[in-house]
Order: C-alpha cells, then sequence, then structure tokens
C-alpha cells in the first residue's frame, strides 16, 4: 500500500519542528486495497521527527543529511464514517490547508465501497447513499496552495462531495472556511439539527477549529433563537456524542 499525502505535508511538518523529544502527529490516508475484503486504514497518522547532533534545529537553515523517521499510530477517534452503515447520515468535512488529507482518505473510500455497491444493486441488492457529503477546503490562493486540486475536482464531478472553497488572498475581503460556513446556513443547518449531521474538522486549533466553532454557534443562535451560552452547551453535547470530532493542532 502507498502512502497518498502531499509533498507539501511533508514539508510543512520537517520545518515546523524544534526539539528532538517534540514528535507531532499529522492524521494521513492510505489508499485502500482495490478488492472485496477492503480494509480501512485511512484513519492513520504519522509521526514525523528528525535527529540531529543539536536539541534545536532553525526552520530557517537547511538541515544537513537530516534522518527522517517515521511511525505509524492508529487515531481512536478521528476515524472515517461507518460506510456502508452510515450512507445515510449528512457529513460535513472541513479542513482548510494540510487539514484536507484525512478527507481525500474518506472520499477515496466513498469512491470504493459505490463501485462495490453498484455491482451489488445490478444484483438486485439496492442500497442508498446521502447525497449531503460536503468538504469546505480553504486556502491562501488556488494557483499556489490548493491541495489536492485534480483528485477533489473529480470527486466533485463524480458527486461524490460538494465542495466549497475559500481562497483567503485572492479578493480584498478575507475569506476562511468558517466564513464559508455561515454563507451556507441554509444547508447546513437542517443536516445539524434534522438530520443528525457529523462535523469533523482537521487542522489549526488557534483559528481555524476555533473560528469553525463560533459559526456553529452563531448558526444555532441564529435560526434556534438560543442564547450563545444554550448554543455551547449544544455543540458540547454533540462532540460528547461524538458528532463533532476534531484532529486539530497548534
Amino acid at each position: 500500500e502507498t502512502l497518498s499525502f502531499s509533498y507539501y505535508l511533508l514539508y510543512q511538518s520537517l520545518v515546523r519542528f524544534q526539539h528532538l523529544n517534540h514528535p507531532d502527529y499529522y492524521n494521513i490516508l492510505l489508499k485502500q486495497q482495490q478488492q472485496d475484503d477492503y480494509k480501512d486504514e485511512t484513519n492513520e497518522s504519522i509521526n514525523f521527527y528528525q535527529q540531529y547532533e543539536n536539541d534545536k534545529v532553525s526552520s530557517c537553515q537547511y538541515f544537513p543529511d537530516p534522518t527522517l523517521y517515521l511511525t505509524i499510530k492508529s487515531s481512536q477517534n478521528f476515524k472515517c464514517p461507518e460506510w456502508p452503515k452510515e450512507s445515510n447520515t449528512p457529513i460535513i468535512m472541513i479542513g482548510p490547508g494540510t487539514g484536507v488529507a484525512p478527507f481525500i482518505g474518506f472520499l477515496q473510500q466513498k469512491k470504493h465501497l459505490l463501485n462495490i455497491l453498484e455491482d451489488e444493486n445490478n444484483n438486485n441488492n439496492k442500497h442508498t447513499w446521502t447525497d449531503d457529503c460536503y468538504l469546505f477546503f480553504g486556502c491562501r490562493q488556488r494557483s499556489l496552495d490548493y491541495l489536492y486540486y485534480d483528485e477533489l475536482q473529480q470527486y466533485f464531478d463524480d458527486n461524490l462531495v460538494k465542495l466549497i472553497t475559500a481562497f483567503s488572498r485572492e479578493t480584498d475581503q478575507v475569506v476562511y472556511v468558517q466564513d464559508k460556513l455561515l454563507e451556507h446556513e441554509k444547508e447546513i443547518y437542517p443536516l445539524l439539527v434534522n438530520q443528525h449531521a457529523k462535523i469533523y474538522i482537521c487542522g489549526d486549533a488557534k483559528g481555524m477549529a476555533k473560528g469553525v466553532m463560533n459559526s456553529l454557534h452563531e448558526i444555532l443562535i441564529k435560526n434556534e433563537q438560543i442564547t450563545k451560552k444554550e448554543a455551547l452547551t449544544k455543540t458540547a453535547s454533540w462532540m460528547k456524542e461524538k458528532r463533532i470530532v476534531m484532529d486539530i493542532w497548534s
């Protein structure tokens, strides 16, 4: 099996490290086996760390002959939806920048399973699958750091996902995924309260994840006429029920 994550992700991972004994984990994806005994391995995490003579290295320097160690660690909470069991549950994926990586795995799995189900349907074994599968992706400029562009566009063209993008540096007004979430509140709100949609958030903790949660609270406050405290209580219960799942870092 082959790792299917961007070299950009690898580069960004390497230059961030400051300490020899301080590993960071990133969600990645592994391409699934293209056979009926498919094994889900899209929810693994990878640990990058480097070994140098000094404990600290500067990300502004060229690293002299670094040794790269990779270790695989299973993710306990951030897992792909239980398709096809949850095929009627709406999915809202929010992953700007390198946070999109695990969602490529989600969509690879969905495409693979749909191909299997299509064969079964031809044998009069009917299945249903919701069309409500959203991916909110953001980057600075589509020509600069739009990761997985070709693959995401293909999934969109194949109606596997509703792709909503935010390019923060292409217009005078800075736009992030949390802003796009508010723009699409008329679509998102009914999925949250009526169809028990699951929300996956992957990426930056300080800015993006906090902003996304604020947007969810705004949507609830506006549509249900409740207080901020009540909105916080509701999203906290969703997190406890694992309807909101995060893989975030700072």
